[in-house]
């Protein structure tokens, strides 16, 4: 077994491989290369093998291998720290407070008809809040409201965030177009989130009072946009989306895969389609990679925020 790191890192031209790499030869003469950060291994035959051998003493590797070491996210460079920097902020989540008394009473489900009118009526229903709150119990991960906003208050929102002044968006992780609030230009579910009836529902089914605090976006992602493989970090307490893509199909892309990170991208366990009105909401953890697959066609839209902690930087 070799240590991938310090002296030993292995280079492309100016590529190195991440430090958290150890590497095994394996009993064909190829060699395993186990990720520590994404809890995944990579086999490399031994032709492949020879050529990572050959890199260690300076030597150089194919296009072909140096393409898939840089897909698997094997490489050192901007997205693999920002892969530690989230794998870190969600190792180290403090674990939730107790249950508050409230929970033990039953939560405050007949707020629920307090909702504002952009709400389904489905969803001003307290048993629809009970039910959703008893799967965050079981230990579900994604807590999906679908219709969650009525016929008229979706297709109100969808026709806002088409005016809206998107600016091109390339990053590490994201691209696409993308919308952030500033103080001059606030999205009308803000208020809605960020207090009254909705923020205490949501407090209770997360079991802890959320934040007012919150991060929003509105995403407008075309063909071939997509949001990699990303964890939301420490700062993000909970974290929602609602769809405003009208009439959209599996066939397009575009899903919020939730799963184990992949050379492909995501080995998803489960996947959420941005369908105009529905909700989704989570709460970000240590084994909560996902991100938003690539776009096939269409013009997928969807708001996304974060309930954030009182030290997040943004």
């Amino acid at each position: 077994m070799v240590a991938m790191g310090g002296g030993d890192s292995l280079s492309w031209g100016a590529m190195k491989l991440r430090h958290e790499l150890l590497a095994f030869d394996t009993d064909d003469g190829g060699v395993e290369l186990l990720d520590l950060l994404l809890q995944q291994s990579h086999r490399f035959t031994s032709a492949e093998g020879a050529e990572l051998a050959a890199l260690r003493r300076g030597g150089v590797v194919s296009s072909e291998i140096a393409a898939r070491l840089e897909a698997s996210m094997l490489l050192e460079g901007p997205a693999a720290d920002a892969l530690r920097e989230s794998a870190r902020h969600g190792h180290h989540r403090p674990a939730p407070r107790p249950p508050p008394a409230w929970q033990a009473a039953g939560g405050p489900w007949e707020l629920a008809r307090e909702l504002p009118e952009m709400v389904a009526r489905c969803w001003r229903d307290p048993e629809r809040w009970r039910r959703l709150a008893e799967d965050r119990r079981a230990g579900r991960l994604l807590l999906r409201a679908e219709g969650f906003l009525s016929a008229a208050g979706a297709a109100a929102l969808r026709a806002r965030a088409e005016q809206l002044p998107f600016e091109d968006h390339a990053a590490m992780y994201a691209r696409g177009r993308c919308f952030q609030e500033g103080p001059s230009e606030r999205l009308e579910v803000r208020p809605m989130f960020a207090r009254g009836p909705l923020h205490t529902l949501l407090s209770h089914v997360m079991g802890e009072d959320l934040p007012e605090r919150i991060f929003l976006r509105c995403w407008r992602l075309g063909a071939g946009d997509q949001i990699a493989v990303h964890n939301d970090g420490l700062h993000y307490v909970t974290t929602f989306s609602i769809g405003l893509s009208e009439g959209w199909t599996a066939g397009q892309g575009g899903a919020i895969a939730f799963g184990v990170p992949g050379p492909a991208g995501i080995e998803a366990t489960e996947r959420w389609l941005p369908h105009l009105g529905d909700l989704v909401v989570f709460r970000p953890t240590a084994v909560s990679w996902h991100g938003v697959e690539p776009i096939a066609s269409g013009d997928r839209m969807t708001i996304t925020g974060h309930y954030v902690g009182a030290d997040y930087p943004g």
